[in-house]
């Protein structure tokens, strides 16, 4: 890969469990290709007024400004527009959840922001719209952290795990779904017509649900701010029943869950076995399950989840919901067992733990395709690329 020098980067470092793991692994390829990069705290890059980012204009050596999903701060975007006419450099934003929770497009300014977003077709709705572009960038994983080294030294415990929330935390949507009746009712209805048919988004079937229930808006009901708060919290809930169930009927007693202590209400029969931080004691997790799966959040209409990317690096195959980006990305069932529904996913579990050793083929396809296009160095030349291109 080339080397880009002079580009100097000021980066906004994400708080969380998992934004911090994935900024770092992209810095570091930004600076093994000679970029130059400051990092800040998101937290310090906001003043007492909320509304105005008092740390960054000061910084008159930097040529850019890199943050995910706006630093992981929904306030940042308070503001912005003035910060980047007077910076006067590029902000580099990359979005691994929907922008749509950040203010995007309409908190930057287009003449200072370069996009990016890890699901296409989120990508492609949003370019559409206007005013600014998004590209399209899939997430990606980390060698120096995901590998099966030492493998052979770790018995396997799990015939398959699952790793990850029962849903992203979101205050608001879960308020609405409380003060609104019926709406826990409309969620298991939702994921009804979901389970037979999951190559298709849930959030397409949720706006026709909605269409159905209100109508009499017509073509109103996509914009209508009451209907669109309904679809999100039914979004919300029926998410959460999604990845419960399909948890449950896949790894069954023999599997495990981690993460937030939801799982603990939620699981019947598959042992949950509490949170685990991103990284290496993530990485154990991995080598000691026979495969891992991939259950995909409402939010994403097809993007491949960190899951995905990291469990193939480990040498371990993976059970994802299909979606036109696992055969673009990866290439499908050459190197991952995928389904588009219920009865699909428990297949694939019985294929992947009944031929050991065409699962193991698989995984290591899989690794090869990763490393040779899906690292986080590989997406740092990509946006390095994409900069220099447009700005410099």
């Amino acid at each position: 890969m080339p080397r880009f020098s002079r580009v100097r980067f000021l980066a906004l470092k994400p708080g969380g469990l998992v934004l911090p793991r994935i900024h770092s692994s992209l810095v570091r390829g930004l600076r093994c290709l000679g970029a130059l990069v400051e990092e800040i705290p998101s937290r310090q890059a906001l003043g007492r007024d909320p509304g105005f980012l008092v740390s960054w204009p000061a910084r008159k050596g930097a040529e850019a400004v890199l943050a995910l999903d706006m630093g992981a701060r929904a306030d940042l975007t308070q503001g912005i527009r003035e910060v980047q006419a007077g910076m006067g450099v590029p902000w580099v934003l990359w979005f691994l959840d929907h922008p749509e929770g950040y203010g995007f497009p309409s908190a930057c300014d287009p003449d200072w922001t370069m996009a990016f977003c890890w699901d296409k077709s989120i990508s492609l709705e949003l370019s559409r719209q206007g005013p600014l572009q998004l590209r399209h960038l899939p997430l990606a994983s980390d060698p120096a952290v995901f590998h099966p080294r030492d493998s052979q030294e770790r018995p396997v415990l799990f015939s398959g795990v699952f790793v990850g929330s029962t849903a992203h935390a979101n205050p608001l949507l879960e308020e609405a779904a409380r003060r609104c009746p019926g709406l826990s009712r409309a969620a298991q209805q939702l994921w009804t017509r979901h389970r037979e048919q999951m190559h298709l988004p849930m959030e397409k079937l949720a706006w026709e649900q909605a269409a159905e229930k209100w109508a009499g808006l017509g073509a109103q009901v996509h914009t209508d701010p009451l209907v669109r708060l309904w679809v999100k919290s039914c979004l919300h809930l029926a998410g959460r029943l999604k990845r419960a169930e399909v948890v449950e009927k896949v790894l069954g007693a023999r599997g495990a869950a981690f993460g937030d202590s939801g799982w603990a209400d939620l699981l019947q029969q598959t042992p949950f076995l509490g949170p685990v931080r991103y990284g290496p004691p993530l990485r154990d997790v991995y080598l000691r399950s026979s495969f891992v799966l991939e259950v995909r959040q409402p939010q994403s209409q097809g993007g491949l989840s960190q899951r995905v990317f990291d469990a193939s690096l480990c040498n371990r195959p993976v059970l994802a919901e299909w979606s036109p980006e696992l055969e673009h990305i990866l290439g499908g069932p050459k190197r991952v067992f995928s389904f588009s529904s219920l009865e699909e996913a428990e297949e694939a579990r019985a294929r992947c733990l009944g031929f050991p050793a065409e699962a193991r083929e698989m995984a290591s396809l899989a690794r090869k395709e990763v490393l040779s296009r899906h690292t986080f160095l590989h997406r740092a030349a990509f946006l390095l690329e994409c900069l220099k291109k447009e700005f410099f």
